[in-house]
């Protein structure tokens, strides 16, 4: 077994000196390396060797973009209800019960078809009670009309009774004036006998005088009788023709052309007034009148349209072209919002009542609008700005917000739509800083493009 030996030899102490000399040499050749690389390398001699550097402008380098005008034609996306141009729901008028029906659910009639039938045996028997008084009414008042023409008879009888009793009057007053200028030539019996009878033929005018009175006072009652009848009469004549309309509310009629919607009518169904229950639902679509509440915002502009294009959805070949035909003129205090009112043509049904549509109305704005890049804006606590480069100068100005059209949006008040903006805005640039272009001007080509399609390009998809 071979072992090493702790104790160094002659050959470990003369080797030993030997490595520790060609440890030093290396050390010192690495350090005389540095020396030479250091004495080559000198900052201020570099500087001057090396190639030149272009210099940047004084100030922050930010990119601009170009706020764009809207056109002059502004239009609304708004959702729209679909209503019948007419509608209706027809109840009974009379109290009894269905006889028969004639339309369901769908059918389309004509003004004046007939529906339902109603038996109302309680309304007839009215109505010919009514029609009887009527005719007693009127008996009684040619009754009364007789009697007049008897009184007025009387009445001449009775002045003939008083000429002859005047005649006798004045007979006997001549013959008792005859007597007493007799004087002794005729007897007492003859002069008292004449005198009594010019006193009877007297009375006998004056009776008759009175009897002429009072046959002519008969006169005018038997006429107050015959008024008094005959209003009557008209009065029974009025009732008798509100049943006799009342019996023509047993037939249910069509208002209007249109559609039954619904029936509710059936056969047997007991009906009264003092709880009306509906029997027919109708409507009439062949007008569609489409409803839109525009918000307050657009309601000026909205009021000068002229027309609008109906989108529903089931129909995606083209919008359908609708008349603006009335506005409320007035805003609704719930909502703030414009009712405006349009009528689409639908003579052959295609579309029916109730269909959710949408209505892009398009009206003459009164100024143009203000297009900025969403990248332009800069959200701050005190509310959104923009900063705005003018040579080479930035200014910080708030704007006010409109609609919002995804890229772009709108500016109702801050700009004129010829500024530079800053693209991108960070929030450490201020006001009255200078700052450079970075690669010149330039405009956010797509922004523009959208900004000059969208309120049109409804308009040319829909003609």
């Amino acid at each position: 077994m071979t072992s090493t030996s702790l104790i160094p030899t002659q050959a470990n102490l003369t080797s030993a000196p030997r490595r520790r000399w060609r440890l030093v040499g290396g050390v010192l050749v690495a350090f005389s390396a540095l020396g030479a690389a250091a004495t080559q390398w000198n900052p201020l001699t570099a500087s001057s060797q090396a190639s030149p550097v272009r210099s940047e402008p004084a100030g922050k380098t930010v990119t601009v973009v170009n706020s764009v005008t809207s056109s002059a034609n502004t239009e609304l996306l708004l959702p729209a209800q679909l209503l019948p141009y007419e509608q209706t729901t027809l109840f009974a008028r009379v109290d009894g019960y269905i006889g028969k029906w004639h339309v369901d659910r769908g059918a389309r009639v004509k003004a004046g078809d007939l529906l339902a039938e109603i038996d109302a045996p309680e309304l007839d028997q009215q109505a010919n009670r009514a029609t009887a008084a009527v005719e007693q009414g009127r008996a009684m008042v040619a009754q009364l009309r007789a009697d007049l023409e008897q009184v007025i008879a009387d009445v001449d009888t009775a002045k003939a009774l008083v000429k002859v009793a005047e005649a006798n009057r004045d007979f006997a007053a001549s013959e008792a004036e005859r007597l007493s200028r007799a004087g002794l030539a005729a007897s007492r019996t003859e002069a008292e006998t004449s005198v009594r009878n010019r006193d009877t033929t007297s009375a006998q005018v004056l009776s008759a005088s009175a009897e002429v009175n009072s046959k002519e006072k008969m006169i005018n009652s038997r006429k107050a009788a015959i008024e008094t009848q005959l209003a009557t009469v008209k009065g029974l004549e009025a009732e008798a023709k509100r049943l006799k309309e009342m019996q023509n509310f047993k037939r249910i009629t069509a208002p209007f052309d249109g559609t039954i919607t619904r029936r509710y009518a059936e056969t047997g169904t007991m009906l009264s007034t003092v709880s009306p229950q509906a029997l027919f639902h109708i409507q009439s679509s062949a007008i569609l009148r489409v409803q839109v509440d525009v918000p307050q915002g657009h309601s000026a502009e909205s009021r000068m349209a002229k027309f609008g294009y109906v989108i529903i959805p089931e129909l995606t070949d083209k919008p359908l072209k609708a008349n603006v035909a009335r506005t409320a003129n007035a805003l609704d205090p719930t909502t703030r919002t414009l009712r405006i009112e349009l009528e689409l043509p639908n003579a052959d049904r295609a579309i029916l009542a109730g269909t959710y549509a949408q209505v892009r109305l398009s009206a003459a704005a009164g100024r143009a609008i203000p297009l900025v890049p969403i990248s332009a804006l800069r959200h701050t606590p005190q509310g959104v700005e923009v900063v705005i480069v003018n040579r080479n100068k930035t200014e910080i100005r708030p704007v006010k917000l409109g609609r919002d059209y995804g890229r772009v949006i709108e500016v109702l008040s801050g700009l004129t739509g010829e500024e530079q903006l800053v693209a991108n805005p960070t929030n450490d640039l201020a006001a009255g800083e200078t700052v450079a272009v970075k690669d010149g001007q330039r405009t956010d080509g797509a922004a523009v493009a959208l900004a000059k399609v969208w309120p049109t390009s409804a308009g040319a998809h829909g003609k």
